[in-house]
This record gives structure tokens, sequence and C-alpha cells, in this order.
């Protein structure tokens, strides 16, 4: 629901995006909220944008399932000690280049 508020595939409940076949309904009401903003809830998800999103959400799950794979068999080929290396020089050059990103873009 954050996802469909946020206006994530939001095209999707525009009239010539719509196609008429889907007839999923959602999981929640629109007045159904945790906390005091009652007034936010003024947005609401069409059927195509909560499948949308669902699907993307699936497809994800997937593919992080599928690396888990890779990643215990790399394991049993390697071993415990080089993947551990292969890992942290990984998690190293992902971390100098969200360093030199945010140096280059002004965060920090």
């Amino acid at each position: 629901r954050l996802f469909c508020e946020a206006g994530i595939f939001r095209y999707a409940c525009h009239e010539e995006f719509a196609d008429t076949s889907i007839t999923a309904t959602l999981d929640y009401d629109a007045s159904d909220t945790i906390g005091d903003d009652s007034d936010s809830t003024s947005s609401s998800c069409c059927p195509a944008q909560w499948l949308l999103i669902a699907n993307t959400m699936n497809s994800l799950s997937m593919f992080v399932t599928f690396l888990f794979l890779l990643s215990g068999i790399m394991f049993d080929i390697l071993g415990g000690r080089k993947c551990a290396t292969l890992g942290c020089a990984i998690l190293s050059v992902g971390f100098g280049i969200l360093a030199i990103l945010l140096r280059l873009l002004g965060g920090v």
C-alpha cells in the first residue's frame, strides 16, 4: 500500500492505460490506516496499479532467490574462505562507489 500511495505505476490507473479485463480486488480499505492522519487516505490504488506492484515485487523476490542459489553453488565450488574474501571485496567496491557518488552529488 505504501508504494501505491507513493505513486508508483500511477499511469496504470488512467483511462487509456487501464485494462478492463483486470478484476482484482484490493486487500484493504482506503479508510484503514494506522495512525491519526485520516486525511492522507484520499489516494488509493486502482486494481491495475496494485497488480503491477505485486508482479514487480514477486519478480524481484524470485531474482533474489536465484541469487541465493548462485551464492550457495559458488560457496560449494570455491569454499568459504574464498567466498568470504570475494564478498568483502565486492562490498568494499560498492561502498567506494556509493561514497564517490555521494561526494559528486554533494550529499556530504
